[in-house]
């Protein structure tokens, strides 16, 4: 028989009201974590796994207080990077969470300069970063992260333009990353849809028919296709 479908509410205590938190989790895994985020207009530094349809918190010492970083977990080993933090400060710091140790380990800079609303996702044993904000404009950069920072922006061709608060999703059946929508300069809400290729290095723009213009939206993948 077909899997049902369709969503289905849990009742259970977990984390309390925010926005601009980071969820990560695989899709072969049994668990999520969230960490982060703001609940009026204070940065939050709580992370909590979600597990078996229960909320558990993780009293761990890690990461500042943020907003609008990214997370992406790889194995057993939930990476964090960037985001805003209180008073007007932008991060480009790189944390890993071990699971199963429940600890966090800072690990080193030199990578993508400080920006909140990024793109940032694992695609494979990598994480990407792509795109971003400060006050002080916008970014069309792409890095990866594995043992060490690396810039992968396209050292020629089309690229998306400067966004924020978009979304990163990997369908590895392809070996690629999908950018969709945002924001950027004059244009709050942009529709156009992106495929990066990290062996060439390049960006393909997709053509045809798609979702609504929109940022700070919900997305995650199977292996063939994103949602």
């Amino acid at each position: 028989t077909a899997p049902e479908r369709g969503w289905r509410k849990i009742e259970t205590r977990g984390p309390g009201a925010r926005r601009d938190y980071s969820f990560a989790a695989t899709g072969t895994g049994s668990a999520a974590f969230l960490f982060g985020g703001r609940a009026g207009g204070e940065p939050l530094g709580d992370l909590w796994r979600f597990e078996d349809d229960g909320w558990r918190e993780i009293s761990a010492e890690g990461p500042a207080p943020r907003f609008g970083h990214n997370s992406a977990l790889i194995g057993e080993m939930l990476l964090v990077f960037g985001g805003q933090g209180g008073q007007g400060l932008f991060f480009n710091d790189l944390w890993v969470f071990d699971a199963g140790k429940e600890s966090w380990r800072k690990l080193a800079e030199g990578g993508p300069s400080a920006r909140y609303g990024a793109g940032g996702t694992a695609l494979g044993t990598t994480l990407a970063i792509s795109h971003g904000f400060t006050d002080a404009g916008r970014f069309d950069d792409t890095w990866r992260f594995h043992r060490a920072w690396e810039e992968i922006s396209p050292a020629a061709g089309p690229r998306p333009i400067e966004r924020c608060l978009h979304r990163l999703v990997p369908i590895e059946e392809r070996d690629r990353l999908v950018l969709f929508g945002g924001q950027t300069n004059g244009d709050p809400f942009l529709g156009d849809t992106w495929l990066y290729d990290p062996a060439a290095k390049a960006w393909t723009e997709v053509k045809g028919p798609g979702p609504a213009p929109r940022n700070l939206y919900a997305a995650g993948a199977t292996s063939s296709a994103i949602f």
